[in-house]
C-alpha cells in the first residue's frame, strides 16, 4: 500500500516537470532575470513538497503558480528596498566626490553622468516616461497610474525596471 506523502509527493514532482518551463517563463517576464526565476520556481517546488500531505490543496497547479508568484513578489521587494538604500547612500558618496575636485574625479563624475543618461534614453518608452514623470517631474505613483491608465504595481514595476538599469549604467555594468 502507497503512503499518501508518497502519493502526494509523485503528484507535485509530476506537476513540477510538466509545468516547470511555463511557469519559469511567467517568473521570467515579472523578475527579468532567468536565473533567478529558475531558481524561484525551484524554491516553490521544494516548499511544494514539504506541503504534500496536505488534502486541502484542491487545486496543486494553481496554488504552486500562486505561491511562486508570491516568492517572486518578495524577490522584487527586495530589490527594491535595496535600490532605494543605495539611491540614499548616492548623495553622500556623491557629496565626498565633490570635496576632490581633481581632473581625474571630474573626469569620472562626467562619465558617470554620460552613461545615466545615455541609459535613460535607452529604457524602453513606457518605462522612461514613467521614471521622468515620478523622478524629474515630482508626480506620485498613483498620479501616474491614473495619468496612464496603468495600475500602481505596473508604476513600481517601471520604476524598479528604470532604477536598476540606471544603476547598473552608472556603475559601468
Amino acid at each position: 500500500m502507497e503512503l499518501p506523502v508518497a502519493r502526494n509527493s509523485a503528484k507535485v514532482i509530476e506537476l513540477y516537470e510538466q509545468t516547470s518551463t511555463q511557469l519559469v517563463r511567467v517568473l521570467q517576464r515579472k523578475l527579468g532575470n532567468r536565473s533567478e526565476a529558475e531558481e524561484v520556481a525551484h524554491d516553490a517546488f521544494e516548499k511544494l513538497l514539504e506541503l504534500a500531505d496536505r488534502d486541502d490543496i484542491v487545486d496543486l497547479r494553481r496554488y504552486f503558480f500562486v505561491m511562486a508568484n508570491r516568492m517572486a513578489l518578495k524577490v522584487i521587494r527586495r530589490r527594491v528596498i535595496a535600490n532605494r538604500y543605495l539611491l540614499e547612500q548616492e548623495p553622500i558618496a556623491l557629496n565626498a566626490v565633490e570635496v576632490e575636485n581633481s581632473p581625474e574625479s571630474i573626469s569620472s563624475q562626467m562619465e558617470k553622468l554620460e552613461r545615466v543618461s545615455e541609459a535613460l534614453l535607452k529604457l524602453p518608452e513606457q518605462t522612461r516616461h514613467v521614471f521622468i514623470l515620478h523622478r524629474f517631474e515630482g508626480f506620485s505613483h498613483a498620479e501616474i497610474a491614473e495619468q496612464l491608465g496603468l495600475s500602481k504595481k505596473s508604476i513600481e514595476y517601471h520604476m524598479h525596471r528604470g532604477l536598476s538599469m540606471l544603476l547598473d549604467a552608472s556603475e559601468g555594468v
